[in-house]
């Protein structure tokens, strides 16, 4: 019975080859999109999934800060019982690329050298998380001060073919005795982690830093419970961060996320480092997805009951001739799946072509090399099936209702119940087409709206450089290269950050009117504002001729000492009535005393991020010993030229140290650069969603025949 289904079903898909391809492309379209997007939506909700204690990992965030101190969680394992193991990452704010070394020199007698992500971690790093370790001991590997963890990639770039383990990497240029750790270990290349991980340094001494810390929690432990409890102990955890911690932090809450909602996260959080991605908008391509899954079947459906009157004579012709309902149903349900495993052919092998494009435009590695297993190919015949089914069902459960007699008189099978369902599914098909063009233009309304604000900085002219190191002696290499690149006719002015000027700025305490308040900082010099373009609403700018407005950590030594400050229009706004120039406020820093702050200006609020965030209160310092970035203002004649000056000046002063360097404007469109490519990937498949549509709506006008005959 079954091979009498499959050729009478090609028979008549033979005969009716024009409805049959426009069904079959229809459906090849919809399914391949489909796959595509389910594909993309299982790659990003696999992430993390390596990890034996998955379910029972949890970060514990403070307020709105992802990070926190790693006092916090020192205290709450000792208190509260359901967690077993904790592990800390030391600054996870600076995990950006880094210079690491190898000391042995190659052939000719050149360092090897690699720009990669690398993070402190503690001993208890690889009981948290699963990594499979190539070589070494996962117990030990972090135990020793001044141990590093390697992937097998960094060591191929590192080492070539040689053994790492004993030999010695360094992370900055100067190769002090601190910047010197020895090789433990070698994990696999980490694929689908949150965390970027290259490679890893070992840290002992973390109770007096900030950045992330992990929890895992006993089976069957209440992730509220365990919050709850740790929330209980506020106070004191307030009055232990006060006492040992310089810029401590007073908190409210305390919040434990999955580490199963890390990346996919759908809450703003302040101070975010690794992977992340909206999980609201991967789960709206999911709806677009099943939405033009839905347009093919539509388009089915509706050509299928259309052709009803020229389906009658084999109704009618095989009821006469015995066959019942059941039999009848089975064979248009035949058709129907027949056509669906024909898409699906054709779905794949077309989704094979895609798929190098697909990767590269959601920026992700999905192969189906990993999906080439007994389970996926059950998973994609049950799912042709189960489409077939719907697909056919009405078609199936209409073109069988209607008595003999009125097949017999050669009426027709569709009927007034099969033309208004038509019509029904035609307003659904292109109400869900016109919701998708009205989103996407919302969308890229939107994303113009955001890239033509004025985010209140110049960001024209302006090239970013990493400085490296962080010591005492980069003022003197600061300020050298500084004056160099003065010289240049071209370079018109030349400022110094702690941070990277669209990063989130660091979380402090300032104490306003004897109440703590939670601000960023941000360190600067006096032609900050200058170059960056920002304008002072209020008060004055630091002066180069006043050392009274700039601090280094010696002068902090003295009591009563006091440094000036300049405060953003949004810190001004919530904390102060009036204006708040010449308002004295305190800096606490536990290891260098406390300073008096005096508020000598305003700024207007600057957008450094993307319109995604809000504006945070902020104030800024001049620190005079600071590290981090320069930014250099240069006029937009002989740009080339310019850039190889700084260049030049750059190898007199940092030797072999990589030049690497941005422009401000390019770095702020590439905060847009994933609302981009979600438009663009909106945008393809609402034109998939129109072109099914539209393919429906033809075939079914040229099936029936202006205007409707066979509907009047």
């Amino acid at each position: 019975m079954l091979r009498n289904f499959i050729v009478t079903s090609l028979r008549i898909l033979w005969r009716n080859n024009a409805v049959s391809t426009i069904n079959i492309l229809s459906l090849s379209i919809g399914i391949t999109a489909f796959i595509l997007i389910l594909l993309y939506v299982h790659h990003e909700t696999s992430y993390d999934k390596f990890n034996e204690n998955y379910d029972r990992i949890y970060r514990l965030e403070g307020d709105d800060y992802a990070q926190v101190p790693h006092r916090v969680a020192i205290l709450a394992k000792e208190r509260i019982p359901e967690i077993v193991e904790i592990t800390q990452l030391g600054l996870p704010n600076y995990i950006r690329t880094f210079n690491i070394f190898n000391t042995e020199q190659d052939n000719q007698g050149n360092d090897r050298v690699i720009r990669t992500h690398r993070i402190f971690a503690d001993s208890s790093f690889f009981n948290v998380f699963t990594l499979p370790f190539v070589k070494g001991n996962p117990k030990f590997a972090l135990n020793e001060p001044y141990s590093a963890v390697l992937t097998e990639s960094a060591v191929q770039k590192l080492f070539g073919d040689q053994d790492p383990i004993g030999k010695t990497i360094v992370y900055d240029h100067l190769r002090r005795p601190n910047g010197q750790y020895h090789v433990t270990g070698v994990i696999r290349d980490v694929q689908k982690s949150h965390l970027d991980i290259d490679v890893l340094f070992s840290f002992q001494d973390s109770t007096r830093w900030f950045g992330c810390t992990y929890l895992v929690l006993s089976n069957h432990a209440d992730p509220a419970v365990v919050a709850k409890k740790i929330n209980d102990l506020l106070p004191e955890i307030n009055v232990d961060l006060a006492n040992t911690l310089a810029n401590g932090v007073e908190y409210q809450n305390f919040y434990l996320r999955p580490l199963k909602d890390i990346y996919l996260s759908t809450t703003a959080t302040k101070r975010l480092y690794g992977k992340q991605v909206n999980g609201k908008l991967l789960w709206s391509f999911m709806a677009i997805a099943v939405f033009i899954l839905l347009l093919a079947i539509i388009n089915y459906v509706n050509l299928t009951t259309a052709r009803s009157l020229l389906r009658s004579k084999e109704v009618k012709l095989k009821k006469v001739m015995g066959s019942g309902k059941g039999l009848l149903r089975l064979q248009f349900l035949a058709e129907s799946i027949l056509i669906c495993f024909i898409s699906c052919l054709l779905a794949l092998t077309v989704m094979q072509l895609l798929l190098p494009k697909f990767n590269q435009l959601t920026m992700v590695r999905i192969s189906l090399l990993e999906y080439n297993t007994p389970f996926y190919w059950m998973l994609l015949f049950t799912a042709i099936l189960a489409t077939g089914i719907i697909s056919g069902f009405y078609p199936a459960l209409l073109l069988t209702s209607f008595r003999s007699v009125a097949n017999v008189k050669g009426q027709s099978l569709s009927g007034a119940r099969g033309i208004l369902f038509r019509r029904l599914l035609l307003t659904f098909q292109f109400s869900i087409s016109i919701l998708l063009i009205i989103g996407i233009i919302t969308n890229l309304r939107q994303l113009q709206f955001a890239r033509s604000t004025n985010p209140g900085f110049n960001k024209e002219q302006v090239v970013l450089i990493k400085r490296p190191g962080n010591f005492e002696e980069e003022y003197l290499f600061k300020k050298a290269f500084r004056e160099r690149l003065l010289q240049y006719a071209d370079i018109l002015k030349v400022t110094s950050s702690s941070n990277e000027p669209l990063g989130e700025q660091a979380p402090s305490n300032l104490e306003i009117n004897g109440l703590t308040k939670i601000l960023q900082l941000k360190n600067i010099d006096p032609d900050y504002f200058e170059v960056m373009g920002i304008e002072l609403i209020e008060g004055r700018n630091f002066s180069w001729d006043r050392t009274s407005d700039s601090y280094d950590h010696d002068r902090w030594l003295i009591l009563n000492d006091k440094i000036s400050i300049i405060i953003n229009e949004t810190a001004a706004k919530e904390y102060f009535d009036e204006s708040p120039v010449g308002n004295i406020c305190r800096i606490n820093q536990l290891d260098h005393g406390t300073v008096e702050a005096e508020i000598i200006g305003v700024t207007k609020d600057v957008h450094f991020q993307s319109l995604h965030h809000k504006v945070e209160p902020t104030y800024f310092t001049w620190r005079r010993k600071s590290w981090g970035w320069v930014s250099v203002k240069i006029s937009q004649a002989n740009i080339s030229e310019t850039i190889s000056h700084i260049e030049k000046e750059w190898k007199n002063i940092y030797g072999e140290e990589p030049f690497v360097y941005s422009f401000l404007d390019e770095a702020y469109e590439q905060q847009y650069t994933s609302d981009e490519r979600a438009a663009t990937i909106i945008g393809y498949f609402t034109i998939l969603a129109v072109t099914i549509a539209c393919m429906g709506l033809f075939a079914l006008s040229n099936l029936l025949g202006p205007p409707y005959r066979h509907e009047r």
